[in-house]
């Protein structure tokens, strides 16, 4: 297939030091799987996308990461959405973990359950600013 050439093409301007073939050939590897890229990642983490600021660092992380990898693929061995698939998965989860907090039910049921008052609410304020 032409993504397949494009790959080998890629590495064979890496092995070479070719560095404005590389260029052109990510260009042509971005366009050949973006429309993949973009759909594993909407239609799997669909909340995450939504937000302005998650999707730009999650797209660039994606892509990023997707062109560190690509030195280790071998078209000859498999599909690159095979290959690209577990990538997406990490970098989402890695981003997942470093930016949110994780909350036990046990802790968001009993902060549901605190009868917040003003003068709780102050105290708190006060202590940890």
């Amino acid at each position: 297939s032409e993504v397949t050439k494009l790959i080998k093409i890629y590495h064979m301007a890496m092995a070479a030091g070719d560095n404005v073939t590389v260029q052109d050939a990510y260009t042509k590897i971005y366009f050949f799987i973006a429309k993949y890229v973009y759909k594993t990642l909407w239609g799997n983490y669909h909340t995450l996308m939504q937000n302005k600021y998650h999707r730009e660092d999650i797209v660039q992380d994606v892509w990023v990461k997707i062109f560190n990898e690509l030195k280790n693929f071998d078209p000859d061995k498999g599909a690159l959405t095979t290959f690209i698939t577990p990538w997406i998965k990490h970098v989402v989860s890695d981003y997942a973990s470093k930016n949110f907090r994780k909350t036990s039910v046990y802790y968001a049921n009993a902060m549901t359950k605190i009868k917040w008052s003003p003068e709780l609410l102050q105290t708190v304020w006060f202590k940890f600013r």
